[in-house]
């Protein structure tokens, strides 16, 4: 039986006509897409979005290879101090100052 709150009319009383359900779904689906996008991405817009993974995508691979730059050369120059060349060593570690004042 259903829930009786306006004198003898009921909810079910007042059935959604079907124009009436397809706004209703549409409107929560649209309310539904606002509420991922800014709760994952902090943004609505689709392109901004795409454009702030874009730079975060630059930015990690920057990141690496600066770093699998650095650990190549810090491995080249204890290579080379333990060959008995200092002046190969040394020029190497300007050459990873160099990298260090990038990063």
């Amino acid at each position: 039986m259903p829930l009786d709150l306006n004198g003898g009319e009921t909810f079910s009383s007042y059935p959604l006509t079907e124009p009436q359900g397809y706004l209703l779904v549409l409107a929560s689906l649209v309310l539904l897409y606002l509420l991922i996008m800014y709760g994952l991405f902090g943004s609505v817009n689709i392109s901004h979005v795409v454009n702030m993974y874009n730079q975060k995508t630059d930015l990690h691979k920057r990141y690496d290879d600066l770093f699998s730059a650095r650990e190549n050369l810090l491995f080249h120059i204890s290579w080379a101090k333990q060959r008995g060349e200092p002046e190969e060593a040394r020029r190497m570690m300007r050459e990873l100052q160099e990298v260090d004042k990038v990063s």
